[in-house]
């Protein structure tokens, strides 16, 4: 009982969720999500895949602006749906078309990493 506050505090530093909306893209941290992080998808140049750890089924993703290195995605489960959500809101491919495949929807995309 004396360690549920520490506890609660630690995840919420390690809480980290990336979301994809339709005019930017963010890193929040927290239980209650707070972005810490954000980019325009107007300002995004390229998505790179950086770095894949099959085992966990995660990877890295760094976005790119003006050819510099704006947010690193770290972790992101299945990097290559989350890349390719990006990549169709970024080149505004409607829902009946996709750039690669991936789930579509009208709320925002996310990817927690806990």
């Amino acid at each position: 009982m004396i360690l549920a506050p520490l506890f609660g505090r630690t995840i919420a530093v390690i809480c980290r969720r990336y979301t994809l909306t339709n005019k930017r893209i963010m890193i929040q941290r927290g239980l209650k999500p707070k972005p810490i992080a954000e980019v325009a998808l107007a300002e995004i140049d390229d998505v790179r895949l950086v770095h894949v750890n099959e085992f966990f089924r995660c990877g890295d993703l760094e976005i790119v602006s003006k050819g510099q290195v704006k947010l690193k995605l770290v972790a992101v489960p299945e990097p290559d749906s989350f890349r390719a959500a990006i990549l169709n809101r970024l080149y505004g491919v409607g829902s009946g078309q996709r750039l690669r495949s991936s789930t579509s929807s009208s709320r925002p995309a996310t990817a927690s990493k806990v």
